[in-house]
């Protein structure tokens, strides 16, 4: 990770560990948000996903591509 990532890093997981502990106090509405906010945050620091393809979201989801 770039060095001048780390701040939105930072808060990107304090939204993410906010949003698993409103979950766990079954605060739901609270948690959705956090957890909407947290991949907001996240989004920027994972790249474009324009390299996205049938193959690579078959892998990641562990399901064997179908031909």
């Amino acid at each position: 990770m770039e060095r001048a990532n780390h701040p939105t890093y930072i808060r990107a997981s304090a939204a993410l560990k906010q949003a698993r502990s409103l979950n766990d106090r079954g605060a739901f509405e609270g948690a959705l948000f956090q957890y909407l906010l947290s991949r907001y945050l996240f989004a920027p620091l994972r790249g474009p996903a324009a390299d996205a393809t049938r193959e690579r979201l078959d892998a990641a989801r562990g399901v064997a591509a179908c031909g």
